[in-house]
């Protein structure tokens, strides 16, 4: 799989395209399209980040986000801070 990662990097002489960023003239037509791309280094090992988590049998379980956590307590105020005597 890294073999055919690194082959498809070295027809592009490790270029990979991370995103295009364009200005629309007043028909809503693209101008000055530009590409913000980054370089791969072959002098050293190819690495591909494929998450956290390990896919074992099947599909992944679908993303579900915690629940916020709830706000600690407020300690009450009292009204007469005059110091007790």
């Amino acid at each position: 799989m890294f073999k055919k990662i690194r082959a498809i990097l070295e027809e592009t002489d490790g270029r990979v395209v991370t995103s295009t960023e364009c200005e629309l003239d007043g028909q809503y037509r693209p101008t000055n399209v530009k590409e913000n791309t980054i370089t791969a280094d072959f002098s050293r090992p190819l690495t591909i980040p494929m998450g956290e988590k390990f896919i074992r049998d099947g599909l992944e379980t679908p993303y579900r986000p915690r629940p916020k956590a709830q706000k600690k307590a407020r300690p009450h105020k009292h009204r007469d801070m005059a110091p007790i005597r």
